[in-house]
Parts: structure tokens; C-alpha cells; sequence
């Protein structure tokens, strides 16, 4: 009986008929709710009062110097 490959595994490449799995990427978590009451109670509740005041403000100034054709 033959011994030697006890224990050791066969290695695959990508062109085997069975490739070894490769982890899908992680997505990035971009959505935030649709409902702005709720996106507001998200934002407040994961990066603080503050930065929320500071949020709509910056936001603020920035819709109002927005051009009509700007994205």
C-alpha cells in the first residue's frame, strides 16, 4: 500500500475543474434609510450630535451654492 500522500493535501489551481474558493470582497455599507427622519437618527446615533450640527451645516451651505445643472 502506498503511504506518501497520507495527509497531505492535493493543491489546486485556477484552471482545476475544482479551484480553490476564494472570500468574496466585503461591500461597502453605503445605504443609509430612505426616510430622512430615520437617516437623521442613524447618523446622530453612529457619529455623535456634533458632527451631525456640523453635517448640516456643511450640507447646507452646500445646497445653497449649488449651481441648477451641478450633480
Amino acid at each position: 500500500m502506498k503511504t506518501g500522500n497520507i495527509n497531505r493535501s492535493r493543491k489546486r489551481g485556477a484552471d482545476s475543474p475544482n479551484p480553490i474558493r476564494q472570500p468574496r470582497p466585503v461591500l461597502a455599507r453605503t445605504s443609509l434609510p430612505h426616510d430622512p427622519v430615520c437617516g437623521a437618527r442613524a447618523i446622530v446615533s453612529a457619529l455623535g450630535i456634533d458632527y451631525a450640527h456640523r453635517l448640516i451645516q456643511t450640507l447646507t451651505n452646500y445646497l445653497q451654492h449649488q449651481k441648477a445643472g451641478d450633480p
